[in-house]
């Protein structure tokens, strides 16, 4: 679903032009700066629209144990307990 919806903005914000980044984000290039408001609560309705890209808080984990015959251990689980205290610690540096 979340998947379809970044397509769908893309085609309405973007005209269809989506990239990836090595920190497995996405990035929508030349939005109208009047468009970035309604883009930014369809994303962030969607769970997409945490802030903090390139930051302390952009944990990237791979699969591990969950998908991977390779995994020694639940990654994402990590990173999201990662994510959730860096982010408490980064916001009260702020």
């Amino acid at each position: 679903d979340q998947f379809r919806l970044m397509a769908d903005l893309a085609r309405k914000y973007v005209r269809d032009t989506v990239r990836t980044t090595v920190e497995q984000n996405v990035v929508y290039r030349w939005v109208s700066e009047a468009d970035i408001p309604e883009l930014y609560q369809a994303l962030e309705a969607a769970g997409l629209g945490a802030p903090g890209a390139s930051s302390i808080v952009d944990v990237t984990a791979c699969p591990g144990t969950d998908t991977c015959k390779l995994g020694i251990a639940s990654s994402r689980g990590l990173a999201a307990e990662l994510r959730t205290q860096l982010a408490e610690k980064s916001a009260s540096l702020d």
